[in-house]
């Protein structure tokens, strides 16, 4: 509703992906964390990327619509590319 509200966006599917997408991987570092799959540290430094992906996804989000086609495809597969890079990386550190 905020996006919709003050951004002049309006709500897609996009969005509830996003917010579910880092719900889950937070979720996920919590109970890697707690297992002792991953340490502390570790962790907190996955999170505070979780949290940068956050803002870049939804920079992508917000420009969406305001890019020629081209940039706009770009644009869209950016935060897709994103997301698998980091859940190879959290795959590999649990490995």
């Amino acid at each position: 509703m905020l996006t919709s509200l003050l951004l002049q966006r309006p709500i897609t599917t996009e969005l509830l992906l996003i917010v579910m997408w880092i719900t889950l991987e937070l979720c996920a570092l919590t109970m890697l964390h707690s297992s002792e799959a991953l340490r502390a540290t570790a962790a907190i430094v996955l999170a505070i990327i979780l949290l940068i992906l956050l803002i870049a996804d939804m920079a992508c989000y917000l420009a969406y619509y305001h890019l020629p086609p081209m940039p706009a495809f770009i644009d869209g597969t950016t935060p897709l590319i994103a997301v698998t890079v980091f859940s190879e990386i959290v795959v590999t550190m649990i490995v």
